[in-house]
């Protein structure tokens, strides 16, 4: 998730992106989650931690 976060933001600068991962402690994953919530638009790279207990409001897409 890291390397296609990465890779993006080279590819697509300008647009608001995101990553979530297991890895980062507990505070850092609210503070990306809220940031992420409160974009208008934005793309959001995660592992299998966001599927667990978080409600993403008016998300039109998922690609797994």
């Amino acid at each position: 998730v890291k390397f296609v976060y990465e890779a993006f933001k080279k590819l697509r600068p300008g647009i608001p992106l995101k990553c979530l991962h297991g890895r980062m402690n507990q505070n850092k994953r609210m503070a990306i989650f809220f940031q992420y919530c409160e974009e208008r638009r934005s793309v959001l790279f995660s592992t299998d931690v966001a599927s667990r207990g978080l409600d993403f409001p008016a998300v039109e897409w998922v690609v797994q």
